[in-house]
């Protein structure tokens, strides 16, 4: 129910949200607590997703592999809003050194830019596996 009502029924502008995800066979992107589904105690696809959120970065693997994600947490007019997450399955280590990097820049750049350096830094550290992924307004800068 807690994670139901940050995701659909807060009235949050913005989210980070570390957790696993992945897709399903029918393409639509999904996020759990847990590593193995067998031991999830929630599990919420991109189709039940209906927010309004500015900024969103899913911390998850594979969140912005197809772009569900991104349309359930911005909708239609992303003008002014943006998505972060990852294109690929992304080890803990990566996930880690990443966000060293990109959440300080986080309302020093805009978003877009934010990802661009913090993705930059990485591959130049040896996190071969960073790939991360952005949607909506390259002027974003992820103020609520």
């Amino acid at each position: 129910a807690d994670i139901e009502y940050v995701l659909n029924g807060s009235r949050l502008k913005a989210l980070y949200l570390s957790c696993h995800g992945g897709v399903t066979e029918s393409g639509v992107g999904f996020i759990t607590d847990a590593g193995e589904l067998r031991y999830a105690h929630w599990l919420v696809r991109a189709d039940q997703i209906d927010s309004n959120y500015k900024f969103v970065f899913l911390d998850a693997c594979l969140s912005s592999s197809n772009g569900t994600f991104p349309d359930g947490f911005l909708g239609n007019n992303q003008s002014g809003k943006c998505f972060v997450g990852w294109n690929v399955s992304i080890s803990a280590t990566t996930a880690y050194y990443f966000n060293t990097q990109f959440l300080p820049l986080v309302g020093e750049r805009t978003i877009l830019d934010a990802v661009l350096i913090a993705r930059e830094n990485s591959l130049m550290q040896g996190y071969s596996d960073c790939n991360p992924g952005f949607y909506g307004d390259a002027s974003c800068y992820g103020l609520a």
